[in-house]
């Protein structure tokens, strides 16, 4: 309910093919949780055995330079050194098509490469796991095939 009060909340503040997507933030919301959730917790607490917040940790900036390396043509308009938060017009849309469904599979590909570079896989698959189990509710699962 928290999720859709927020939605609704910034609905007008979306261009209109955003508005499209709102229902998609909803499912990926609903699929982390149900995710997470699955058998009571299982698959978070094997993460946290695992040492799965601890390889995060460790891998964060990895993670950063695989994100940084897809994203900045998104958000080159954009002045991170600036301390003060971007404008809300100078933000990038928030659409599914074709290029940004490719783009969220390379970040896939390698943030889980980095994670597989720590002593144990299991956080690398759970994260896997969890960016596919989202994927299947985006428009990014007709779109392509990983």
């Amino acid at each position: 309910k928290c999720v859709s009060n927020f939605t609704t909340a910034i609905e007008a503040c979306l261009e209109p093919e955003e508005r499209e997507n709102k229902k998609i933030i909803q499912n990926i919301t609903d699929s982390l949780l149900n995710f997470v959730c699955y058998k009571e917790g299982d698959r978070i607490a094997l993460f946290i055995s695992a040492n799965g917040p601890e390889c995060l940790q460790s891998k964060q900036q990895e993670m950063q330079h695989c994100i940084d390396n897809t994203f900045q043509g998104y958000m080159s308009q954009l002045d991170f050194k600036n301390e003060s938060l971007p404008e809300l017009d100078s933000l990038p849309s928030l659409v599914f098509g074709t290029k940004e469904c490719m783009d969220i599979s390379n970040i896939q590909s390698c943030v889980v490469r980095e994670l597989e570079k720590c002593s144990d896989p299991t956080p690398a698959n759970i994260v896997d796991s969890i960016l596919n189990f989202i994927r299947k509710v985006t428009p990014c699962q007709n779109l392509m095939t990983l």
